[in-house]
């Protein structure tokens, strides 16, 4: 991927409001479910950087979380980094 898409993916992300962020599709998936879903690794690294900690454990209408995606995708470094940044409730 080349680095000034990287930079820019990173500086929107920063421009978004927090409440744009946590906005849920009609299945429940937030920005970062999709990017975990297809696998964008980089994506899913950035927004977890600037999602509240307090919205990482949004849930889908399947009741899994950005955290339940990850491990199920085999992204376990954005399972990990998931981890070192929810809440302690979310990790339940």
């Amino acid at each position: 991927v080349d680095t000034r898409q990287n930079d820019t993916v990173v500086q929107f992300l920063k421009l978004m409001d927090n409440k744009a962020l946590r906005l849920q599709d009609t299945q429940g998936k937030t920005a970062l479910h999709l990017a975990i879903e297809k696998k964008i690794g980089y994506a899913a690294s950035q927004l977890i950087n600037v999602v509240n900690s307090k919205d990482l454990g949004l849930q889908d209408t399947q009741g899994k979380t950005a955290l339940h995606l990850a491990i199920e995708n085999g992204m376990n470094d954005i399972a990990m980094q998931l981890i070192s940044k929810m809440d302690g409730e979310d990790l339940r």
